[in-house]
C-alpha cells in the first residue's frame, strides 16, 4: 500500500463498527471498543473506498459494516484537522473470522531482489518493520494482492497494482501464512 498525502493526515485506526452506514455514506467507528464509546468517530464512505475480510482477502461491500464487527479504517483527516469532520475512508478491513498467520503492518520495504518478477514463484522482497525486526523476507505468488491508496487534498482513491509497483522505502502492510521454503 502506498500512501501519498500530507504529511500526519493519514490515519490508521483499528476499532469496531458502531452503526451502518447511512444514506450519507458515514458510519461510526469506535477506536476504544472496551469503553462507552465516547471515542467513537464518524468515518466517511468515498466512491473509491475498499472494503476487504481480513485474511480471505475477499471484497466485501458497505453492507458488511454491521454493528460489532472488528476491523481497521485508513484514511485521510482534514489538514488541518477540524472538529467534526469524518475520516474520509480510502480503505477498510474487517475481521471475519479468517485472520491470517501473520499480519506485518507498518513495514518498510528493505529490498526487492532482481529475481524475474515476470515469475509470480521468484517474488521476494525484505521489509523492516518499525520498531520491530529488519528484513524480514516477504513471498508473494500468483494470488498476491496489490492495492494502492493515492491520497489528494480532497479524496483518497485505491486501486489494485502489481509487484511492479513495489519500490524500496515504501511503506506496507503485509497479511499472509508461514510458507515451506526455510528462510523466507
Amino acid at each position: 500500500m502506498i500512501e501519498l498525502g500530507a504529511a500526519g493526515t493519514f490515519a490508521r485506526l483499528p476499532g469496531t463498527v458502531v452503526s451502518a452506514p447511512g444514506n450519507n455514506d458515514i458510519f461510526v467507528f469506535d477506536t476504544t471498543p472496551a469503553d462507552d464509546a465516547s471515542n467513537a468517530i464518524d468515518v466517511l464512505l468515498q466512491s473509491g473506498t475498499r472494503i476487504f475480510a481480513l485474511g480471505s482477502n475477499e471484497e466485501l461491500t458497505s453492507a458488511a459494516l454491521q454493528p460489532g464487527t472488528t476491523g481497521a479504517v485508513d484514511g485521510v483527516i482534514t489538514d488541518p484537522a477540524t472538529s467534526g469532520e469524518p475520516l474520509k475512508s480510502a480503505l477498510i478491513v474487517l475481521d471475519q473470522d479468517t485472520t491470517p498467520a501473520h499480519a506485518i503492518t507498518g513495514a518498510t520495504i528493505a529490498t526487492i531482489p532482481a529475481d524475474d518478477d515476470a515469475d509470480a514463484a521468484t517474488r521476494r522482497l525484505t521489509v523492516d518493520v518499525s520498531g520491530g525486526p529488519a528484513g524480514l523476507c516477504v513471498k508473494t505468488d500468483a494470488s498476491t494482492r496489490y492495492l494502492r491508496i493515492t491520497e489528494s487534498a480532497s479524496a483518497s482513491e485505491t486501486v489494485e497494482g502489481t509487484f511492479a509497483d513495489l519500490a524500496v522505502s515504501d511503506e506496507v502492510d503485509v497479511f499472509g501464512s508461514d510458507d515451506a521454503e526455510a528462510g523466507c
